[in-house]
């Protein structure tokens, strides 16, 4: 879903919508960022980016309340009582995400024994989509953390978050995840890849919009209707292991 607009604004006219923001800017009043930014810009943003992957309002608002229990006095009985107990089942679930994955040493770890672990325990899949769009905008706002803090980032991301966005078919969001993650661990080979891709970037497309085109005439000519021929461009961290496993000359297949 590569269409996503990350700077979109969210639509207030809901009133379940307008209760649950002015919910959530009293509950974290006078909490702010590490950017400086009061905390309730951050699950905005979440919100309305959840809003636009199509998985209903009840997600939406506990995007907007995802940190209440967490970060608040707010317990999951005072958010049933006010938003139903679907939204209260959503914003428990990530809090309950939340705890299971801060105490995660990733070097320690067997992680695919704990991603699945991860699986099983979720029982409504909006709770990984509100999870992974919280971490996408930390990961935007990651400059402001220190390094250490960084790190830790970026290897979850790489070890849970990056393949957990692949199973629930955010492939948009693993891209970008990865990628911070690699310019985080890896800051020079990220570097240096960049700049070799940027070389052949103006080439690369004129092929793909070639090839995308031959395609389309030939189910044209075929008569072959209800086929979308599309495309997608690897991710920084996707070309660095694919260049890593096959060569640079396997990167385009």
């Amino acid at each position: 879903m590569s269409n996503l607009d990350l700077n979109s604004t969210l639509d207030f006219t809901d009133e379940q919508v307008k209760l649950a923001l002015k919910f959530a800017t009293e509950k974290h009043k006078g909490q702010f960022r590490e950017s400086g930014d009061e905390y309730i810009t951050h699950p905005v943003w979440v919100a309305k980016v959840v809003a636009q992957l199509g998985v209903g309002q009840e997600a939406v608002i506990a995007a907007l309340l995802h940190d209440c229990i967490e970060d608040t006095n707010t317990t999951e009985d005072e958010i049933a009582n006010l938003f139903g107990d679907e939204v209260a089942l959503l914003v428990s679930g990530m809090t309950d995400v939340k705890h299971k994955t801060s105490g995660v040493e990733i070097h320690k770890t067997n992680v695919e024994i704990f991603r699945r672990f991860l699986f099983s325990s979720v029982n409504d899949v909006r709770v990984l989509v509100i999870r992974l769009t919280d971490k996408l905008h930390n990961g935007l706002t990651v400059n402001y953390l220190p390094k250490d803090r960084q790190i830790k980032y970026a290897q979850r991301v790489l070890g849970i978050y990056g393949p957990v966005a692949e199973y629930v078919g955010l492939h948009y969001f693993k891209r970008l995840l990865e990628d911070i993650a690699f310019k985080i661990l890896y800051p020079k080979k990220a570097s240096n890849l960049e700049l070799e891709l940027k070389k052949s970037e103006l080439e690369d497309e004129k092929a793909l919009n070639k090839i995308t085109n031959d395609i389309n005439v030939l189910l044209k000519s075929n008569r072959i209707a209800g086929c979308e021929v599309s495309s997608r461009v690897k991710g920084l961290y996707s070309s660095y292991l694919k260049i890593k496993q096959k060569g640079l000359d396997k990167l385009k297949d």
